[in-house]
């Protein structure tokens, strides 16, 4: 979290910042970002940086979370509009491939992708699991009265796998540069077989 001075300058010059924090991170894995390009591409000092944030994972970890909170705000417009979980996964793949396609935004996720492992799964769900200590899928996105399913772990299963298999089509749109369109209507038909399975 960014200290408490980088909340008090002008907010032109916090989104000058995170601007180039976002270029940086989006053009090169995080070991290779140092603090000296941010600084550079941002036109402040080392000095400054270091009234702002802690070190280089504190602007990368708020970077982390700005995007996160677009991604529930996406999805929590489309479930106002009366979707259900699984087609609002399918308007959060579209918000990012499709209707965010610049190389700062896919860029930046598509790295966060690029370790496709059991552990960056989780801790991608774990991020969008977790709003304000409250759990966010449950609060925003599931009724249980039109779910089969009803116990604790017959839920947290069927988010990860939501989670889990969302990850894995937006890693093979952003990492592996597959057609976009394709992977999203074999996402769809992944969403519909876990829907018919657990809706009832």
């Amino acid at each position: 979290m960014p200290k408490e001075q980088f909340f008090k300058i002008k907010l032109s010059k916090r989104e000058k910042i995170m601007l180039a924090a976002r270029a940086e991170f989006s053009s090169k894995p995080y070991e290779e970002v140092s603090i000296n390009d941010i600084v550079e591409r941002s036109g402040i000092s080392r000095g400054s940086f270091y009234l702002y944030f802690e070190d280089k994972w504190d602007i990368y970890s708020h970077l982390l979370k700005c995007t996160f909170d677009n991604i529930r705000g996406r999805m929590i417009e489309s479930i106002a509009r009366g979707n259900n979980i699984f087609f609002t996964l399918l308007d959060v793949y579209d918000y990012i491939i499709l209707e965010s396609r610049t190389e700062e935004s896919t860029g930046f996720i598509g790295l966060i992708l690029e370790d496709i492992t059991p552990a960056a799964y989780d801790k991608i769900y774990h991020v969008l699991e977790k709003d304000e200590n409250k759990d966010f899928l449950n609060e925003y996105c599931f009724n249980r009265n039109h779910f089969t399913i009803q116990t604790e772990i017959e839920f947290e299963i069927l988010k990860k796998h939501l989670i889990m298999i969302l990850a894995e089509h937006l890693t093979r749109v952003l990492v592996m540069k597959e057609d976009p369109n394709v992977v999203r209507e074999e996402l769809r038909i992944a969403y519909n077989i876990l829907k018919y399975g657990s809706f009832k």
